[in-house]
């Protein structure tokens, strides 16, 4: 292989079913090196090894017809690794008899968690380098997706270990792009650590419990009735709250965007999946290990109370949640331009004098400025409302662009303050709204 040191071990060919020929191929070494960490203990470091320069497969074992694989009518199962694939394989064939012509579902190996994507090219960039093209591996639009029923099988650590919890969620909205009915495998509550991958939970507790918990897989896909924005806040009593011009069109802008989500009825079926029972994680990290959106609805989907800290050079920003629902978003950071009273004058609210004097009774009073400006009849309460929800929604809104930084989410009560003025964002919500926000 061109190395150094043991390299004994065990040679996985991949065969694409219907071929004849090994395509690639992987190493299980019996002997891998060790890596120490920080807390004393020691690490496998390239357990599995692939051919230099070759991308990550998609694997079937070697009985798989091609036959199984393009028939959509047959369930698939997504696993991580070539022994939990074959174990599944074996699987498929249980109780069905020498007569059957057909497995119960189609076992699909992953090389990773993450492994369905990976170098698909090179291209050049603006400065005419040579770069490298990132996406599905090829391997996955060989498979029919669309209607199939797909369940995927990570280990057992899925809902504690952040990276696995975050490929799932990943590759659970590729497979819905393409068509497919997406469920979830539902690990048994008493699973010991020892145990947390599918082959060692068959091999200790036996083909039946197997099969009854993936008949128990938790359909994650879900169909969502198409609403026209128009037409819906043309319907709806709540039309007040939107920032219109003078002219009383609604401004194409994020915080009408969000009332919209906040309140329309037919968004109901936008709540987080029906997630498992999860333990207490720490959520720690730099966004180029997770992106914003990302962070966003692992937080919703878990239902969880807290603050997200976000820091990047100098910036900070702190986002409150109640049960997965933004409630606050706050900038420790933020230009005099995004100010609450910069935002009123801008906005022609009030003027640059009423401003002044607000600011000075609130120096005396030691009030919020929103209940000085009240007081003072220069603006009413849901005006203000509308501004300071103007104000948070622009603060998530700049969050999209960033590229670096660093993030830790800290479990701690959050409590929604009423008077505040901001109406609680659903996560998942304002993660589609910001991908579609940002879309060239």
């Amino acid at each position: 292989m061109g190395r150094s040191g043991d390299y004994s071990g065990i040679l996985i060919p991949y065969v694409w079913p219907g071929e004849n020929y090994v395509h690639t191929e992987r190493l299980r070494r019996d002997h891998p090196e060790m890596e120490a960490q920080a807390d004393g203990s020691f690490k496998v470091r390239q357990k599995y090894l692939g051919p230099p320069g070759r991308g990550n497969a998609v694997y079937f074992p070697p009985q798989v017809e091609l036959r199984f694989v393009e028939d959509p009518a047959l369930p698939a199962v997504v696993v991580e690794g070539e022994f939990k694939t074959l174990a599944l394989w074996r699987l498929a064939w249980y109780g069905l008899g020498d007569a059957a012509d057909m497995p119960a579902f189609l076992p699909v190996g992953l090389q990773g968690v993450f492994s369905w994507r990976g170098v698909v090219g090179k291209t050049e960039d603006s400065e005419g380098h040579r770069v490298d093209v990132k996406g599905p591996v090829p391997d996955l639009s060989r498979i029919p997706w669309s209607g199939r029923r797909v369940i995927i099988l990570f280990d057992s650590d899925v809902d504690v270990n952040v990276q696995v919890g975050v490929a799932r969620q990943q590759l659970t909205r590729e497979l819905e792009s393409r068509g497919a009915e997406v469920s979830w495998y539902r690990w048994p509550s008493d699973v010991p650590p020892e145990l947390k991958g599918i082959d060692d939970f068959l091999a200790a507790r036996g083909p039946a419990e197997v099969i009854r918990q993936l008949a128990k897989a938790k359909k994650v896909t879900r169909k969502r009735k198409i609403v026209s924005v128009a037409d819906a806040i043309g319907e709806s009593d709540w039309k007040r709250e939107l920032i219109c011009t003078d002219q009383g069109v609604v401004k194409s802008i994020l915080a009408n965007a969000i009332t919209y989500l906040a309140h329309c009825p037919e968004l109901a079926s936008m709540l987080s999946y029906d997630e498992f029972s999860v333990r207490t994680m720490a959520l720690q990290g730099t966004l180029k290990d997770f992106g914003i959106a990302d962070i966003l609805q692992l937080i919703g989907q878990q239902q969880k109370t807290g603050i997200l800290h976000l820091t990047a050079k100098d910036q900070e920003v702190s986002i409150g949640f109640h049960d997965g629902n933004i409630v606050k978003a706050e900038s420790s950071t933020r230009n005099k331009k995004d100010l609450i009273g910069e935002m009123l004058v801008r906005a022609e609210v009030i003027t640059p004098s009423q401003l002044e004097t607000a600011l000075d009774a609130q120096r005396r009073s030691l009030k919020r400025l929103g209940d000085v400006l009240v007081s003072l009849k220069m603006i009413t309460q849901d005006r203000f409302k509308q501004m300071v929800q103007l104000q948070a929604t622009e603060t998530l809104y700049k969050l999209f662009t960033w590229k670096t930084g660093k993030y830790e989410f800290e479990q701690v009560p959050v409590d929604v303050d009423q008077d505040s003025g901001i109406v609680p964002i659903r996560s998942r919500a304002a993660n589609h709204l910001a991908n579609a926000s940002l879309d060239p």
